[in-house]
């Protein structure tokens, strides 16, 4: 039977990521930070628009399906009451 493995310590995965490159911590300038910021913040509104618009749209659609739908029963009603159509 195969002996357990055992698991790695937060402290052993620190050590195993200081020398790892992509990891590394770098130092940012004020500049940089707040490019960072105002590109996060700005994709984010243009996704809580594109959301918002995009919900808006659908309820408005299906509005507009309802109403279709009202209009053909409607013409159907009086096209049957008029003698246009028979039942």
């Amino acid at each position: 039977m195969d002996a357990p493995q055992r698991r790695s310590t937060d402290t052993e995965l620190e050590a195993n990521f200081k020398f790892c490159p992509r990891y590394d911590k770098h130092e940012l300038t004020d500049e940089q930070i707040d490019l960072i910021a105002t590109n996060a913040a700005t994709k984010a509104v243009l996704m809580a628009k594109k959301d918002f618009y995009q919900g808006v749209g659908e309820t408005v659609i299906n509005k507009l399906y309802w109403l279709v739908g009202a209009v053909a029963i409607g013409c159907l009603v009086l096209g049957i009451k008029m003698g246009w159509v028979k039942p």
